[in-house]
């Protein structure tokens, strides 16, 4: 009962994330037929990427120094709890000393594993590659695998028709913060998630620079 009534106070705050606006302001006809709201919840509250300029046809989405601290911090915790209890074994004996080990390790490994799994999944980059037309995540792409050409998850970019900046207020027991998303709109109407994270500057001024590469529309509605 009572996850059912949490559940219901989420939903309905959700409903603040709504995008309360006339897309007709964007005077395209596609902006009025496309949703505005996310299309991914959750994120960090700041900024996990910037945008880098590879080189004059291709443009990266790259993890950033916090987002890389952020997991370390993870990794850390998990490696200095075994040492510490170790340390402060003195005064138990026999069976509660392996108990301790046991749960010291057991414990720290939780929390490796979950750094480990934050940096990997950080660590991987939003590629925009002109030279073959082609946008995908992750460190191998069609640029190094041709097979990977047709992947369901590797787009065209002539696919693309605007880009899209909204904005999403995230509220939980702790904190409260806006979360920022760049989607990009297809022809056929459909989005695609590109980035998603807190720092509204950031992302505001990559999705311009990205706009402008791609030479396509930017809609933005962050606020």
């Amino acid at each position: 009962m009572l996850n059912k009534l949490k559940n219901l106070k989420e939903h309905i705050a959700q409903g603040k994330n709504a995008i309360t606006f006339d897309a007709s302001r964007f005077n395209d006809p596609v902006a009025e037929q496309i949703q505005w709201t996310p299309l991914k919840s959750g994120g960090s509250n700041f900024t996990t990427h910037n945008l880098v300029e590879v080189n004059l046809s291709r443009f990266e989405f790259q993890p950033g120094m916090k987002s890389k601290m952020f997991s370390f911090v993870f990794i850390g915790v998990g490696v200095l709890v075994p040492i510490f209890f170790i340390l402060n074994a003195e005064g138990f004996e026999g069976a509660e000393i392996w108990q301790m080990v046991v749960f010291s390790l057991v414990f720290g490994g939780i929390f490796i594993a979950g750094g480990l799994f934050s940096l990997r999944s950080s660590n991987k980059l939003t590629v925009f590659d002109k030279s073959i037309g082609k946008y995908w995540r992750g460190k191998e792409g069609p640029d190094v695998k041709p097979e990977l050409m047709n992947n369901e998850n590797v787009y065209d970019l002539s696919g693309v028709y605007a880009l899209q900046l909204i904005s999403q207020y995230v509220r939980s027991d702790k904190s409260s913060y806006y979360i920022y998303e760049l989607n990009f709109v297809l022809d056929n109407l459909r989005r695609v998630n590109v980035m998603r994270h807190g720092g509204k500057v950031v992302l505001r001024r990559d999705a311009e620079k990205l706009a402008e590469f791609l030479n396509k529309p930017l809609w933005d509605a962050a606020g």
